[in-house]
């Protein structure tokens, strides 16, 4: 099995040439970044940091289910699988799946998607503040990405050992500043 070390070489491979949606980020900052941000919330399970890299091999990617079992294991390939969305599908259909199932899948995938979405709404919240944050970028607009963005919430604080961890609460606040305006307890990145 690959080691961190390894999965981050892989990861920038794959994802070379790749950017952050209508910027000129390479798009490799965000699984770094999902990766950093479970760090700094004290995640040291080495299948969740190197899930946390791969967690857009196989949507984004060439990459395969195939691939990533024969460079890692069968966990890690299902950890992968649960974040990942079938492109077949709209928007639509895809986070409404997201949203019915994150309270299903494996905590390490769970806690995967979370920073994932943190670590997007942390782009948004930099863009908003610099007066450059363009909904229509997004496949849906500033309407769907809040309905998507509250109702993952949502669900996540059915479960009360989710709904207590401080990076929760996190989430909470660059939402309810990027879609309510409010300013309090929101950290700088």
């Amino acid at each position: 099995m690959k080691s961190i070390s390894e999965t981050i070489n892989l990861v920038t491979v794959l994802h070379d040439g790749q950017y952050r949606k209508k910027t000129k980020i390479p798009y490799i900052s965000h699984p770094f970044g999902v990766m950093t941000l479970l760090i700094r919330y004290g995640f040291t399970d080495e299948a969740l940091l190197k899930t946390a890299l791969l967690h857009d091999t196989l949507e984004d990617t060439e990459y395969t289910s195939v691939d990533l079992k024969k460079d890692f294991d069968e966990n890690i390939t299902d950890y992968v699988k649960h974040l990942s969305e079938d492109k077949s599908k709209s928007w639509i259909e895809r986070k409404s799946h997201t949203i019915r199932n994150i309270n299903k899948i494996p905590d390490v995938s769970k806690w995967v998607l979370i920073a994932d979405k943190i670590n997007n709404l942390e782009m948004n919240k930099i863009e908003l503040e610099a007066d450059k944050l363009n909904w229509d970028k997004f496949n849906k607009g500033k309407v769907f990405q809040e309905w998507y963005f509250k109702s993952i919430y949502q669900e996540l604080v059915k479960n009360k050992k989710i709904a207590e961890h401080p990076m929760v609460h996190y989430y909470k606040t660059l939402v309810l500043f990027i879609f309510d305006g409010e300013i309090d307890g929101i950290p700088n990145i």
